[in-house]
């Protein structure tokens, strides 16, 4: 006699659940999301680089933003604006982000957070509305 396995698969919640989540929260309160782009840049896809690798043409890749730059930059009308950094579950900022959150809150004076589940961001953004 077959036996059925009961026992649910473990769930795996990404970085990118979280941010899509922190997100949808974000523009349900009104926040206006602009995404900031960071990182190394080529605009073709794998066969393109590959194709022009062995004909040995050169191409170039731009760099965005600046390293550490938080993910998402957020508005709402009147209200200070915030940036939020999404990591998984339990993720930790890398020593770029470390230092440019830093400088972001020392030297800006621009809140920054950092959110690993969306019911911390929804803890902040509660704390966020009340203050002046």
């Amino acid at each position: 006699m077959d036996r059925f396995d009961l026992t649910s698969p473990e769930i795996k919640i990404t970085e990118n659940d979280v941010e899509k989540a922190c997100k949808q929260l974000a523009e349900y309160k009104g926040y206006w999301p602009i995404r900031q782009h960071v990182g190394r840049y080529i605009h073709a896809d794998e066969r393109v680089i590959r194709a022009l690798n062995e004909a040995g043409v050169r191409y170039r890749v731009a760099t965005l933003g600046q390293k550490g730059l938080p993910d998402w930059a957020f508005l709402h009308g009147e209200r200070v604006g915030f940036m939020l950094e999404t990591k998984p579950p339990g993720g930790k900022l890398s020593p770029d982000q470390d230092r440019m959150h830093w400088v972001l809150r020392q030297c800006h004076r621009i809140k920054v957070y950092t959110a690993d589940s969306v019911a911390m961001f929804e803890g902040f953004l509660e704390d966020h509305e009340r203050s002046p």
